[in-house]
């Protein structure tokens, strides 16, 4: 056989393969070895082995296709299995969309690059871990197993990391999402029993998984002449630590608990939800034949590939969801608010209390929680995300920029509401109180691409890109005069950079725990990656800051307000650089920049200060309205 024609051997490898069983095909001139992941990528860079990563077999075209079709086929439960998991009108698939979202992504973003390989090597002999083996063995029998255990299925909401400080050291520790809820009962009752006031006079507004501490403004007890408050967090902890503790003891709202809503009918009627929910799982099986149609790519199908984690998460989401729902039944019938506050329509209790809400005919209020991408190419990403009002009765914005946007997506205007923002108020009024103080440090607010919702989020060379920029950064900064502080994102997927930080220079100091705000305050510079609603936070204590491109999600980055308006320096990584020393050498050209943030802080933010009263009031006129 000629060289030409010479069979390939291809190791498709990542970092559940022992890089043992790879060994013997490093040294051969006829195998190829891929990558699809950044950890088995950054191994084998180590060790100086020749590969190629499996990003390389996309092009921007089947980006953009993966993401349009993962977007679809989260929506599987509008097919015509819709019938079969409903109960109580409300789709029970639909609520748990972005949990199967975060496992779909991957597995299809891996099946398409198989496809690829395979189309541009279809005579070589493939080698793969034992996931990769059953995807391969749909297109080639010409694959041996590496052996390895099978990934584990992780679902995004199951398990809870926190971190924490304690004598100065960061310490993390992972619970099992029914772990945490022991846990998180248990506290609840020995803390919250003493904080049940009421008055019956007033309208009841009922908040679900909102943050005390972040929000502590909507529960300060000067804004009781306006409403009661009711705080019913069933994923976030209500009490992080004694300053949340003190905030609900003062404010004189009513926490609500499972055993306040618990009877002997409710406890019996959720006891049979393990029969329940096998039986709308056996009704999903009955179209199995569909769903392996319709998960598919190409019309190749790869539902063996997601089948057992699909059922897994079904059973557990399905039998959560029925009790959640009888749960928010008997929180209306007892407490009979008057409207219903969330944050997002994506989240899985959020839903269920909108949903209900309807039952009752309460009116349902989305509080605009971040700056979002607001052009329209965004807008099926915003929609996905939850963050445009689609179920909703109304949607309180931050100022003019959002309600500008959300019109020009034609949501009626109706709907839209400017509000401010209630967790800014604390903010503004510390900074009409005193100056913001100058430490003179530069702070890097971190966002890895861990924390994304996006197929890029998800390549290889998205993270060699954003570490790149995080070393960068450092060696920049490390240049000049100015102390580096670095805070990670508090988001529980988020990178740990430290100890790629500390290898640049051990002197840095990254932040794990606590709010970024004391730290903006302090510090003379921001950099963020990409966009940030810390930005926001920066430019209101008169801070000057430095965006770094890392990620374009083609959905209208170049012409969102926020870069738009230029109320910040957006940089290539390649011009930071410059960039940043021109800041910190041409004070006219870092007055501009601070000047330019205080404009679009003023646009972009209504009611400064005021916010959170204005939310309040509104949410009472509402209901009166209806």
């Amino acid at each position: 056989m000629s060289s030409l024609h010479k069979e390939q051997n291809i190791v498709l490898f990542e970092s559940s393969t022992n890089l043992k069983n790879i060994e013997k095909f490093i040294s051969k001139n006829d195998s190829i070895i891929i990558t699809f992941d950044y950890k088995s990528h950054e191994l084998l860079t180590l060790r100086k082995v020749s590969h190629k990563v499996s990003d390389s077999f996309l092009d921007e075209k089947d980006i953009h296709f993966l993401q349009k079709e993962t977007y679809r086929l989260t929506k599987w439960f509008e097919t015509k299995v819709s019938d079969s998991i409903t109960y109580d009108n409300i789709n029970l698939g639909e609520l748990f969309y972005i949990d199967f979202y975060f496992i779909l992504l991957p597995i299809m973003k891996k099946f398409f690059e198989v496809m690829r390989i395979i189309k541009k090597h279809p005579n070589a002999k493939f080698f793969a871990s034992s996931d990769h083996y059953e995807i391969i063995k749909q297109f080639s029998q010409s694959v041996i197993s590496l052996g390895g255990k099978k990934l584990s299925t992780k679902f995004y909401l199951d398990m809870i990391s926190n971190r924490f400080e304690i004598g100065g050291k960061n310490f993390t520790i992972n619970l099992s999402k029914k772990r945490y809820n022991s846990l998180k009962k248990l506290s609840e009752k020995i803390m919250i029993r003493k904080i049940q006031k009421m008055n019956s006079s007033k309208k009841t507004i009922l908040f679900t998984e909102f943050d005390p501490l972040r929000y502590s403004k909507i529960f300060s007890p000067e804004l009781r002449d306006t409403s009661n408050i009711l705080l019913y967090n069933r994923r976030r902890p209500t009490i992080w630590n004694l300053q949340s503790l003190s905030i609900l003891k003062k404010s004189g709202c009513r926490i609500i608990l499972e055993d306040n809503l618990m009877d002997k009918t409710l406890s019996s009627s959720i006891k049979k939800n393990s029969e329940l929910s096998e039986n709308f799982i056996q009704s999903l099986l009955d179209h199995e034949d569909f769903l392996e149609s319709f998960f598919s790519i190409n019309e190749i199908s790869f539902w063996s590939s997601i089948r057992s984690s699909f059922i897994q998460l079904c059973k557990i989401r399905f039998k959560n969801a029925l009790a959640e729902i009888m749960l928010a039944k008997k929180l209306f019938e007892k407490f009979t608010p008057s409207a219903v506050i969330v944050l997002s329509e994506m989240g899985f209790q959020e839903q269920i209390l909108i949903q209900v809400a309807k039952k009752f005919q309460t009116s349902v209020i989305l509080l605009q929680h971040g700056i979002n991408f607001d052009d329209k190419a965004a807008f099926e990403a915003n929609q996905f995300l939850g963050v445009i009002p689609n179920r909703s009765d109304k949607i309180a914005v931050w100022g003019q920029v959002d309600k500008k946007y959300l019109e020009e997506c034609k949501i009626p205007l109706k709907k839209i509401q400017i509000i401010g923002n209630p967790y800014f108020d604390k903010l503004f009024e510390e900074n009409n109180q005193t100056l913001a103080e100058n430490k003179g440090f530069v702070l890097l607010a971190a966002q890895s691409p861990n924390v994304g919702s996006f197929v890029i989020d998800a390549e290889i060379k998205t993270m060699e890109k954003y570490l790149e920029a995080i070393r960068t950064i450092c060696k920049t900064v490390l240049k000049t005069d100015k102390e580096l502080v670095i805070k990670l994102h508090p988001d529980p997927s988020e990178l740990d950079i430290t100890p790629f930080v500390k290898k640049i220079d051990p002197k840095i100091q990254v932040i794990k725990t606590g709010s970024i705000s004391d730290l903006v305050r302090s510090c003379d510079t921001l950099v963020t990656i990409d966009i940030s609603t810390v930005t926001l936070e920066a430019q209101i204590f008169e801070k000057p800051v430095i965006s770094v491109s890392v990620k374009n999600y083609n959905i209208g980055d170049d012409n969102c307000s926020f870069f738009k308006s230029k109320s910040c320096i957006r940089t290539e990584l390649q011009n930071f650089d410059m960039n940043f020393n021109r800041l910190l050498q041409d004070q006219e050209f870092k007055h501009e920049t601070i000047n330019r943030g205080k404009k679009y802080v003023n646009d972009c933010l209504s009611n400064q200060g005021n916010a959170s009263r204005k939310l309040l009031e509104f949410s009472t006129k509402i209901n009166l309205e209806n």
